[in-house]
């Protein structure tokens, strides 16, 4: 169930292009919480 909803994941670029601004423009709103974007922040272990 994970690995098909990882397929539809965005990264930050495509969001960014598709809004219409810069990915520094994103971070900013995720940071202060300025709209509703929903985002899963994806981290891979290290080994």
């Amino acid at each position: 169930m994970i690995a098909k909803q990882a397929d539809t994941l965005l990264k930050p670029e495509q969001v960014a292009e598709r809004l219409g601004v810069s990915t520094t423009t994103l971070a900013t709103w995720r940071c202060t919480k300025r709209y509703p974007l929903a985002y899963v922040k994806v981290d891979v272990a290290p080994l």
